[in-house]
């Protein structure tokens, strides 16, 4: 979930929220599990405590692409307006 900012102004940062599901064996240690965004349109299934990190980053940092896509729309509707 992201905040928007106020009409006519670049938002200072972005709050992205992702529920983290793990099953845990009988050591507690991470078996599978999956990231699962608050709107529940996107699952990703990992297995192990290294898949749970490569899904991490890769989840990160395609929201690190999405927020640099909005602002580039921003940007240019703004051009555009003038």
């Amino acid at each position: 979930m992201r905040r928007s900012a106020p009409d006519n102004s670049l938002p200072e940062y972005y709050c992205v929220t992702v529920i983290l599901r793990l099953v845990l064996d009988d050591r507690g240690l991470v078996t599978y599990g999956e990231f699962v965004d608050v709107t529940n349109t996107r699952h990703v299934h990992f297995v192990g405590w290294r898949g749970m990190l490569q899904v991490g980053r890769a989840w990160l940092k395609q929201q690190q692409q999405e927020v640099a896509d909005n602002l580039k729309s921003y940007r240019d509707s703004q051009h555009c307006d003038e």
